[in-house]
């Protein structure tokens, strides 16, 4: 088969995990009936159509876990790991999952929530409500508990991370120079605006291990 892409379908190594092939399919949720094609959440399909569809890989997004979605997300300050019931559902989603053989990846989010205050990189409007600027304390207390997050996925049996530094994450909001204005070591030159996603991806990777792969998820335009 002509292709631009020769190697997608072979298998590769990253650390200790082993990818049957080179495909990952998005992180786009899994409805908790996960047998059940749901077309009235944007973003929430069958957990079993992903299982059988060939990719090496899948993502998991917990944004969908059983509970009020518009709480059970990570950029919304939620921890899954901290809740038995959607542990429950997320058990019985990995199971479905697993179906095809696919390595499951966990979507690991920093979150834009903290203490019922929603963050922005520089305090700009986002998505319709008002933010406030994030301040460092903050910044390096999500970075821990993103860190710990992916900790506990790990343990939990997931196979990878990803860290979602793209879309409207806050972590891709210091990269881009659009949102971010500051003016103290998080902002301004490129060096200062990648501090953030670098800063994440040490602590990820000494939560996890030296073992586990960390897949970064990164928006082309930022």
């Amino acid at each position: 088969m002509n292709t631009k892409y020769p190697h997608i379908f072979e298998p590769i190594k990253v650390r200790n995990t082993y990818f049957s092939n080179r495909i990952i399919a998005s992180p786009m949720g899994a409805n908790p009936n996960t047998t059940t094609i749901n077309s009235t959440n944007y973003g929430i399909m069958s957990g079993l159509d992903k299982a059988v569809g060939g990719a090496g890989a899948l993502v998991v997004v917990l944004n969908g876990t059983g509970v009020d979605p518009k709480h059970t997300y990570e950029a919304n300050g939620y921890d899954p790991f901290k809740n038995k019931y959607a542990m429950d559902v997320l058990r019985d989603q990995v199971s479905v999952l697993r179906r095809g053989g696919a390595l499951l990846g966990y979507a690991a989010a920093m979150a834009q929530m903290n203490g019922g205050v929603h963050y922005s990189c520089s305090g700009k409007p986002f998505a319709g409500r008002p933010t406030q600027t994030m301040p460092e304390e903050i910044i390096l207390e999500e970075v821990e508990n993103t860190a710990r997050r992916a900790k506990e996925a790990i343990r939990f049996g997931f196979d990878f991370i990803q860290l979602d530094i793209c879309c409207d994450n806050i972590v891709a909001q210091f990269i881009a120079p659009g949102f971010n204005t500051r003016e103290d070591q998080w902002g301004g030159s490129l060096d200062n605006r990648l501090r953030l996603p670098l800063l994440l991806i040490d602590k990820v990777r000494e939560a996890v291990g030296e073992d586990v792969a960390i897949v970064l998820r990164l928006s082309v335009n930022l």
